[in-house]
């Protein structure tokens, strides 16, 4: 298991890193949410684990439970929220040019 990588609204922790593929567990903070964002070399599958959100993929907004997948395409803006008061877990597959300098911030909370 890879190393735990704090973020202001979480955590998450690589399971598998190469250039083409990365498979990810994100742990988001009750009420916290990830910029929205999109990237440019790079397609991604969310799956919640559980916890409760949203899942902001191009102009659809969806509720996220346990066992809840979203396809999120290259160069397409998403945003990940906790909308409940535990952590929301979610694995994240990413395919294609897997770098973590590859997000176009739209929106931050965090002024990044």
């Amino acid at each position: 298991m890879g190393e735990l990588i704090q973020k202001p609204w979480g955590n998450y922790v690589d399971h598998h890193r190469s250039p083409e593929c990365v498979f990810k567990i994100i742990t988001v903070n009750p009420h916290a949410r990830l910029s929205l964002q999109y990237h440019l070399g790079r397609s991604e599958v969310w799956l919640c684990l559980s916890g409760v959100g949203e899942a902001v993929a191009g102009h659809q907004t969806q509720q996220l439970q346990s066992g809840c997948k979203i396809e999120i395409g290259i160069g397409e803006t998403h945003q990940l929220r906790n909308v409940g008061d535990g952590p929301l877990i979610v694995a994240e597959m990413q395919c294609g040019e897997c770098d973590e300098n590859d997000i176009v911030r739209i929106e931050d909370d965090y002024g990044r």
